[in-house]
């Protein structure tokens, strides 16, 4: 999930940076997925720009999708008063969401 950029007078600076830049992790993904996952399962991958749990929310939607499932971090103290993607789709997704937490805690 990329975040929306601002630079402030140059609006068009500002679209063909983020085309760029969203075309070159497109292609990362399907790079990594294709390496890790080939032809053994159906995959997409995509790139969107905004709030990352909005736009997780969104795209749920739009493929129908029955479980989100989210890598978690070690919290912070920034979590605990702004709150984590993870958190904002536990509390607000109408989707089933399954936050999986690293080995090593």
């Amino acid at each position: 999930m990329l975040p929306r950029l601002s630079v402030g007078y140059f609006p068009s600076i500002e679209r063909r940076y983020m085309h760029k830049i969203t075309g070159e992790a497109q292609r990362h993904l399907d790079r990594m997925a294709q390496a890790r996952l080939g032809t053994r399962f159906a995959w997409s991958a995509h790139v969107l720009t905004g709030s990352a749990g909005r736009m997780i929310v969104h795209a749920a939607d739009d493929h129908e999708v029955d479980l989100v499932v989210m890598a978690s971090h070690n919290p912070c103290r920034s979590d605990v008063l702004l709150g984590s993607v993870a958190g904002w789709m536990v509390r607000h997704a109408r989707h089933s969401v399954l936050v999986v937490r690293p080995a090593a805690y």
